[in-house]
């Protein structure tokens, strides 16, 4: 993991002052889709956990009703979150830590890269 810390921007790691300007703005152009996607994943997390470095029971119930409820069933229902939680939770400290959040985003990533590769009953 340490390996690919010397590749991220400087917005995750910060550049030691003094850094040649031209380095900056070579880190400050659009972002991409799919790093637009990764913020995104990590700010709602953080954001979710508010200071935290796990989210407990209650606050993870309303990030997925908040964030998930347009691409996963029962979002409404406390009992299916909670059974949810409960196969993401590894380590059985009954909160859902990023790494464990992680879990989450990829199965729902791989449920949706699954039905798109899925021919439709009417194509042939």
């Amino acid at each position: 993991m340490k390996f690919f810390l010397r590749y991220l921007l400087p917005e995750i790691i910060a550049l030691p002052s003094g850094t040649p300007t031209s380095l900056h703005s070579l880190f400050s152009s659009l972002p991409t889709d799919m790093e637009s996607a990764i913020k995104t994943i990590v700010t709602t997390f953080l954001s979710s956990a508010r200071g935290k470095e796990n989210l407990d029971s209650k606050t993870f119930q309303k990030m997925v009703k908040s964030q998930l409820s347009g691409v996963m069933e029962d979002t409404n229902s406390s009992s299916a979150i909670k059974e949810m939680q409960q196969g993401l939770d590894s380590d059985s400290d009954g909160k859902v830590d990023f790494q464990e959040y992680l879990s989450l985003i990829g199965y729902i990533a791989n449920s949706m890269s699954q039905s798109k590769s899925e021919p439709t009953a009417n194509s042939s």
